[in-house]
């Protein structure tokens, strides 16, 4: 099915539940919900303690924010009244200077400091698309890498870093 145009959720009265929200795909299951990201691996992004017998039913992630609606059924014929968010702690210290330096034929790379045993990185140049490895940046040139760093139980934390190659002087 295709994502609706006016939210970020599909299926929403049934058992399973997804949302799309930074490039990944979440879904619940009564107890948990879990993200799955761009190269198909799933990880547990959150289990509610305060579900008291219930089922999670509904659930939006927004940036930094996950909202959730724990029901004794599928609530399918009004608003859900039992809602409740946690806003997951944003993920600090994480660094990576740009790098200059001159053509030599072989491939540069910035180097991302203060991540954690666990923490996944991934880069993305000018197409946008991250993945577990840098953009090939050897020519010539001005180049921006985007990277993000992915915390079990945290936000995702997004920054910029600039390689500038120069021309070899013959």
């Amino acid at each position: 099915p295709a994502w609706p145009a006016g939210g970020n959720s599909i299926y929403q009265a049934s058992y399973m539940y997804l949302a799309k929200a930074d490039n990944r795909i979440y879904f619940s299951t009564p107890t948990d919900i879990y993200r799955v990201d761009a190269a198909g691996n799933v990880k547990k992004f959150h289990s509610p303690q305060d579900l008291s017998g219930m089922s999670i039913y509904g659930f939006t992630v927004r940036g930094d924010e996950f909202w959730y609606a724990p029901e004794n059924s599928p609530n399918t014929n009004k608003k859900q009244t039992d809602i409740r968010k946690i806003s997951l702690p944003k993920i600090t210290g994480i660094t990576a200077a740009d790098v200059e330096g001159t053509y030599t034929g072989k491939s540069y790379e910035i180097q991302v400091q203060g991540t954690q045993q666990g923490d996944v990185v991934q880069y993305a140049g000018a197409d946008g698309q991250y993945q577990p490895v840098q953009p090939d940046m050897t020519d010539a040139g001005t180049y921006e890498v985007s990277y993000q760093a992915e915390r079990d139980g945290y936000a995702i934390y997004y920054g910029k870093a600039e390689v500038a190659i120069s021309k070899a002087e013959p």
